[in-house]
């Protein structure tokens, strides 16, 4: 089986990879084949389009700016096509603006989230860019019948609905390993008022 679980960024996309491969070690796992840097830094292998669908249990993960074609032949090569997309657009900015400037695409550690460093600017050009990404993937998911998660129902709701949709088994160890929500990368909020000490 062919799967490509398509995505918004800051969606807990990389840690249900994790899970996958673990859970399904007869399947090739791939995390953004088609990003640049991914391919550089991570791949030593053919990993072309062609190569992938060639494959008979394949399961890749990639945003949408990322395929080397469009969603509709996403969908008509793959035997079962996945939305993951974010409902809370306003933390889904702040964590993409932060985390894109340290320009590590596999650093997962916790951080302290400084959002008084990102202006309005910087917010709006993110904000715009997501919200059409949002859109588009929605209508695309619509228009084909395909399922959408919302990274907020998985994380601080129930898999249940995404473990049957993905035929992944349920393991205790490994979900408290990779997709229980204590392992989310933003540890708390920094302001300049926690940064500055007042004396009262």
């Amino acid at each position: 089986m062919k799967i490509a679980l398509i995505y918004t960024p800051r969606s807990g996309s990389t840690s249900i990879l994790k899970y996958f491969q673990k859970t399904k070690p007869d399947f090739k796992c791939y995390n953004e084949p088609w990003f640049d840097w991914m391919q550089k830094n991570l791949y030593n292998e053919d990993i072309s389009y062609q190569k992938i669908i060639s494959i008979e249990n394949v399961f890749i993960k990639s945003a949408y700016k990322t395929l080397p074609v469009s969603l509709e032949q996403i969908i008509k090569d793959f035997d079962k096509v996945v939305f993951l997309l974010r409902k809370n657009k306003k933390e889904q900015v702040e964590s993409a603006a932060l985390l894109g400037r340290e320009n590590d695409f596999l650093n997962h550690s916790k951080r302290k989230y400084w959002i008084e460093s990102i202006n309005e600017e910087e917010r709006e050009i993110i904000e715009n860019r997501y919200n059409f990404l949002n859109e588009t993937l929605t209508k695309c998911a619509i228009d084909n019948n395909k399922k959408i998660f919302y990274y907020e129902d998985l994380y601080y709701g129930s898999f249940d609905d995404f473990f049957n949709e993905m035929e992944m088994p349920f393991n205790q160890e490994l979900f408290d390993e990779f997709l229980n929500k204590k392992h989310r990368y933003r540890e708390d909020d920094e302001t300049q008022s926690k940064k500055t000490k007042t004396i009262i």
